[in-house]
């Protein structure tokens, strides 16, 4: 399986990474796709990379970009980020009833997981297979206002699935971190 381009959060000028598909919601309710028609990547199945930010309490989709892949010329390839096409971004807008950029996630009402900190796993060509950071940020989000936001240390939250849920998941790669060499 291959690892998964992340959003992006900015949280005081840095980009974070952001393990939450907010703009999902909007595009499955409304049967929608902003998927780049001219490049399939196996590392962005969403086919966009949306950004984000917490301003005043609410969350806005700041932009939307998608991949672009580049022939390198040392070999291989180079992905950059380009806007996406003004015939995405009007099917987007009508969407959430917006006319540009910021456009307030009013549609969204779940869990953002922001990764902060030191990155604890990588995988293929630097993408986190699954977000273990030192700090993740946890802000939970009703129709598109922050109703909770908290720093969550890794440390704790591993305990906590160890303690409470012994043979979940994160008990379980708890348990290869400790024996990986």
């Amino acid at each position: 399986m291959t690892a998964q381009a992340s959003e992006v959060f900015l949280a005081d000028g840095q980009k974070c990474l952001l393990y939450s598909e907010p703009l999902r919601t909007l595009l499955e309710r409304h049967k929608l796709s902003i998927k780049n028609p001219y490049v399939k990547s196996t590392a962005n199945y969403r086919g966009y990379t949306g950004t984000w930010e917490i301003r005043s309490g609410d969350l806005y989709l700041v932009d939307v970009t998608w991949t672009h892949l580049n022939k390198d010329p040392r070999g291989g390839r180079r992905d950059t980020e380009l806007p996406i096409s003004s015939e995405a971004q009007q099917v987007l807008f009508a969407a959430a009833s917006a006319t540009g950029f910021p456009v307030h996630a009013s549609w969204f009402s779940g869990r953002l997981m922001i990764g902060y900190g030191e990155c604890r796993s990588r995988g293929m060509g630097g993408v986190t297979w699954l977000g273990w950071h030192d700090k993740m940020r946890e802000v939970r989000i009703r129709k598109g206002r922050v109703a909770r936001d908290r720093l969550v240390l890794f440390k704790s939250y591993e305990e906590w699935c160890e303690r409470f849920h012994p043979d979940s998941f994160w008990a379980f790669m708890r348990g290869l971190w400790k024996y990986r060499g």
